[in-house]
């Protein structure tokens, strides 16, 4: 695969009158050219296009019924928790009837649970 045209740009850093490099408002990184910020986005599209995940996994990558992919990350309950409670996420329970008994309502919104619903082990 031959080299993207605008790939020799990717690392071209703006100078200042001397020829020294700048550096970037952190005062730590050296500062890219407008030029260079173009590549690099335009790489960072190219390869998204190229190794996106998949919205359909062929049968080939599937092992015992599940996806075999080559990316992921770690995630523990704590992790999906806080993702829950951030996004508000909403679990109806209108067809459990022992849920919503135990909740008061048919819909429960993870972000907005009490002290003691977050407790409660069986809810």
């Amino acid at each position: 695969m031959a080299p993207h045209p605008d790939d020799k740009y990717l690392f071209e850093f703006d100078l200042d009158e001397n020829g020294n490099m700048q550096f970037d408002t952190d005062g730590m990184s050296a500062k890219f050219t407008d030029r260079a910020k173009g590549a690099q986005a335009a790489k960072w599209k190219r390869l998204d296009e190229m190794f996106a995940p998949r919205k359909i996994i062929p049968s080939r990558l599937l092992a015992s019924r599940a996806p075999r992919l080559a990316y992921g990350w770690a995630c523990t309950r704590e992790y999906f928790w806080h993702y829950a409670t951030h996004h508000n996420l909403a679990m109806d329970v209108s067809e459990d009837a022992w849920l919503k008994e135990q909740a008061g309502t048919t819909s429960i919104k993870l972000g907005e649970l009490t002290q003691d619903q977050m407790r409660n082990k069986e809810l």
